[in-house]
């Protein structure tokens, strides 16, 4: 039998709080292996994303030609350009909203696109993503958010943005901290 997982990738926190991969580990004590990095995206996105998701980790400065980055101040601005960009060169993903309550997210959410759970285990040539306002750093370098929500954003981020093979493109919506933080990695 064949176990294969990334504990990294739970979208919901009762996900993490079961902690599947403890379980996992302890029922398979032969033959474990452990990949270092992704092996879905180019070096240059893997290292982008690394780095974006604690900003005290090293990175290398690296042709960065595949990542794009677009900064707006607000929804309704993200939300334009989000509709005008071309359908065949890039899948915009959003988080998974939750059916009860309004989120912010869903400011800016495309009607048509794909969330993080119509997602799992698909990957797109060029992907887009939204950093909002509620995205940040705690103080051991990792990527929070601050956002009252029903998912993990942080999980559902990573879900997204690891779906790229070939082109990133960030969108930071006014969150000048994140802004910095991508064009210190770029």
């Amino acid at each position: 039998m064949y176990f294969s997982h990334d504990q990294r990738q739970t979208l919901a926190n009762s996900e993490a709080l079961i902690n599947i991969s403890a379980t996992i580990d302890q029922s398979c004590d032969k033959n474990v292996y452990k990949l270092s990095t992704k092996i879905r995206t180019n070096k240059e996105i893997a290292n982008f994303i690394k780095s974006l998701f604690n900003n005290k980790a090293k990175f290398d400065k690296s042709n960065t030609r595949n990542i794009q980055l677009r900064y707006f101040h607000n929804a309704s601005d993200s939300k334009k350009f989000l509709k005008s960009l071309d359908k065949e060169q890039w899948e915009v993903l959003k988080l998974t909203p939750s059916l009860y309550n309004k989120e912010f997210n869903q400011e800016y959410a495309i009607i048509n696109s794909k969330n993080s759970h119509q997602i799992i285990g698909q990957e797109f040539e060029g992907v887009v993503v939204v950093l909002d306002k509620y995205f940040s750093y705690n103080k051991n370098g990792e990527l929070i958010y601050n956002g009252r929500t029903h998912y993990s954003p942080t999980g559902m981020l990573f879900q997204n943005i690891t779906r790229a093979r070939k082109r990133l493109l960030i969108i930071v919506q006014d969150n000048e901290e994140l802004l910095n933080r991508c064009l210190q990695i770029l």
